[in-house]
C-alpha cells in the first residue's frame, strides 16, 4: 500500500485527491497538511510540515504558493 501525506488538504484539489485515495485500495493518506489544521477526515492533519512524525512514500503538495 502506498501511503501518502497530503499538503493542502483542506483545498479544493486536496478533496478531490482525498476521495480519490478513498476509492483506491492500494493507497492511503496517512497525514494532512494545512494551513487551518482543521481535519475534514479521517486523517491527521498539522499545520506544518515540521509538526508532521508520520511516515510515509510520497508527498503531494497541493498546497498554495503564496503561504
Amino acid at each position: 500500500m502506498t501511503r501518502i501525506i497530503m499538503c493542502g488538504c483542506n483545498g479544493k484539489m486536496g478533496r478531490v485527491i482525498s476521495q480519490l485515495v478513498k476509492e483506491d485500495a492500494s493507497a492511503e493518506i496517512v497525514a494532512g497538511i494545512d494551513i487551518s489544521g482543521e481535519q475534514l477526515d479521517s486523517y491527521p492533519v498539522y499545520k506544518t510540515i515540521g509538526e508532521c512524525k508520520d511516515e510515509a512514500d510520497v508527498l503531494i503538495d497541493f498546497s498554495s504558493p503564496v503561504v
